[in-house]
């Protein structure tokens, strides 16, 4: 079965949960089934448990890493994780799924345990504030991860939203009797899919692919390196010396900049603004450089530059770098672009 056609097919029912299921419990796991553990709990309680581990953002499960410190006489801990229910925390709005429920477990393997490939858990369970698996858990919850990982695959197969919802499309047969029997209830994985979840896996996947290090600095260099290594010009240039944080990134191929030189007597000059953020979330601009070829008789994008400051100091500077002065440059009615030209 196809993962699309088990979306269609699955059903979300809420779980019957027994007066054990409310209840603290201590167990132990071998490692080797931890992960598969965790996501049994999530598909029991049909909700997501995350990692809120203070000490890292990442899972220690090997032997050799250094062992927490030591409280009051308790031996220390080669591994000790901490994960919560989705729905914790105080609530951020009105539509906010958090609640404050207090179901959560902790994962620890300690330094004098004899079995070191066994994981003791202490669990709590109940859920408090929310009933998993309701309808009103389904709306304003998260998908889980099964789900997550198939929008994310088709994102990166060039999927967009209009073809993923063509793929998870219901059936007449299960839509007529949804409608007829007015259950709610029991509705199919695949309506918990709408367009914010996809919006939200192509924001991702373009971040991966535009962002060759966390540092925004670094990433920079790093793709001023991959222009180069390509034929192309990169220029990136500091002008906090005008303005605090100000900075401009610059690039163009090298048939672009022949063309640019031997058609460049007439261009024209326009910004698009809030393409993108910097690394302070300040808004950004995209200016562009177009110019009619000879050849061809139609306008060619010819030059991009993206900055963070709407002062006139950043065009200068990318303007000149071009080693050439055009006769006209056609403007929309833009102070900045007047003063920097």
């Amino acid at each position: 079965m196809t993962i699309e056609n088990f979306l269609t097919t699955t059903i979300i029912n809420q779980p019957s949960l027994r007066p054990e299921d409310n209840t603290r419990i201590q167990l132990k796991v071998a490692r080797s089934f931890y992960c598969q553990w965790i996501q049994l709990q999530e598909t029991h309680y049909s909700v997501k448990f995350l990692n809120r581990t203070k000490s890292s953002n990442r899972r220690r499960v090997k032997n050799e890493e250094p062992p927490t410190k030591r409280s009051r006489g308790k031996p220390g801990h080669i591994f000790n994780e901490q994960y919560v229910c989705n729905h914790a925390g105080n609530p951020r709005g009105d539509n906010s799924m958090c609640c404050n429920c207090q179901a959560h477990f902790i994962a620890f393997v300690t330094m004098d345990c004899r079995d070191k490939d066994m994981i003791s858990i202490d669990y709590y369970r109940e859920h408090t504030g929310h009933i998993p698996g309701s309808n009103q858990d389904i709306i304003s919850g998260t998908l889980p991860r099964s789900v997550t990982m198939f929008i994310q695959e088709q994102v990166e197969k060039n999927l967009t939203w209009r073809n993923i919802k063509h793929m998870l499309r219901l059936d007449k047969e299960v839509l007529t009797r949804i409608l007829d029997t007015e259950d709610y209830s029991s509705l199919p994985l695949a309506m918990q899919v709408n367009y914010n979840h996809v919006y939200y896996a192509m924001k991702m996947h373009l971040q991966r692919q535009s962002f060759l290090d966390p540092s925004m600095e670094v990433s920079l260099e790093k793709w001023g390196e991959k222009v180069r290594q390509e034929r192309g010009h990169f220029m990136a240039r500091n002008l906090e010396t005008h303005e605090q944080g100000m900075f401009f990134v610059a690039f163009m191929s090298d048939w672009q900049l022949e063309v640019l030189k031997n058609n460049g007597h007439v261009i024209s000059l326009d910004s698009t603004h809030k393409t993108c953020v910097d690394a302070r979330s300040k808004d950004c601009y995209l200016y562009t450089i177009v110019s009619r070829c000879s050849t061809t008789g139609k306008g060619k994008p010819l030059a991009w530059m993206i900055t963070n400051s709407q002062a006139q100091y950043p065009i200068t500077f990318w303007l000149d770098q071009h080693g050439f002065v055009p006769e006209r440059v056609m403007i929309d009615d833009s102070d900045t672009e007047i003063v920097a030209i």
